[in-house]
């Protein structure tokens, strides 16, 4: 795919060469572009009266090779020259001062991003990631900015189950250390979003590079990374060219982790036991130190 070409351009030139269904796709394409970000293809299928069958060949006579490419160009358009203070001014523009339509609206384009990581692409993905996972020693989770908080969350939640984990979260210079630490039996778990920044890239470099295993969590980077990583999950962020929500990204997590558990259940349970009693015995020093303090 070129990058200097938009949706609309591609579109332009051949447009006249598709059929009466096909046509009909691209026009709701370019109507409604965050829908096809977040919507899979048996649910375009559904809004454009076709088949999933004929989103895909409808991408492919685009000259994409699927789905998720002509996706990654919708994104790139939608995101275009977009900051986070653009984003979250076009979405509060859209409120108009009104509460409740922002409790409402927010709740619907979560709901929207939830039911888009409910695919059969996402259940094989899925099922791919868990088995990454329990058959790895170490794993590590990549995020930058405010998903590094998340990735420190999932880091937390899976050593609390028993799995080795870290974090990946350093920038510049310093996410060179980082990268010097990775060992060959590590799983490299990633969360990238929107572009393919020096990061991400060369994580993703030096991961193929030393024949790591990863999982790619990501919105629209599939078809410019997948070929690089072992598997992609496809998880959205909302609306495209609205302020991000992470809602999905925490589900997946969780989805995950509750995989993991029904993979492994006897080593989850007996870490998760091993947590409490070294938690019951903290509390017993705690409650000791503060009699003796009030005596």
């Amino acid at each position: 795919m070129k990058a200097d070409k938009s949706f609309d351009e591609r579109t332009a030139d051949k447009f006249d060469r598709l059929s009466s269904a096909e046509q009909r796709v691209v026009r709701y394409f370019q109507a409604n572009p965050e829908q096809v970000l977040i919507k899979s293809a048996m649910a375009l299928a559904k809004e454009t009266q076709t088949s999933d069958a004929t989103i895909v060949r409808t991408s492919r006579r685009l000259g994409f090779a699927g789905l998720a490419e002509l996706r990654a160009c919708v994104a790139s358009d939608l995101k275009a020259n977009l900051s986070p203070a653009d984003r979250l001014e076009k979405t509060l523009g859209e409120f108009s001062g009104d509460l409740q339509r922002a409790f409402e609206r927010t709740l619907e384009v979560q709901l929207e991003s939830l039911a888009a990581i409910r695919s059969s692409e996402n259940a094989d993905a899925f099922s791919d990631a868990i088995k990454l996972i329990c058959n790895a020693t170490n794993i590590c989770i990549f995020g930058l900015g405010p998903t590094s908080a998340i990735a420190a969350y999932f880091s937390i939640q899976l050593n609390r189950f028993g799995r080795s984990s870290r974090t990946i979260s350093n920038s510049g210079l310093l996410f060179a250390d980082d990268l010097q630490s990775l060992r060959s039996t590590d799983l490299v778990i990633m969360f990238a979003y929107g572009r393919v920044y020096t990061e991400i890239s060369t994580l993703v470099e030096v991961t193929a590079a030393r024949g790591l295993r990863s999982i790619l969590v990501t919105d629209s980077l599939e078809s410019t990374l997948g070929r690089q990583v072992t598997r992609v999950l496809n998880v959205p962020r909302g609306r495209s060219g609205d302020f991000s929500l992470h809602t999905a990204t925490v589900a997946m997590i969780e989805l995950l982790l509750v995989g993991l558990a029904t993979r492994e259940p006897e080593t989850t349970l007996a870490s998760l036991d091993q947590l409490n009693k070294v938690r019951a015995r903290l509390a017993r020093k705690s409650r000791a130190e503060e009699r003796r303090s009030a005596k």
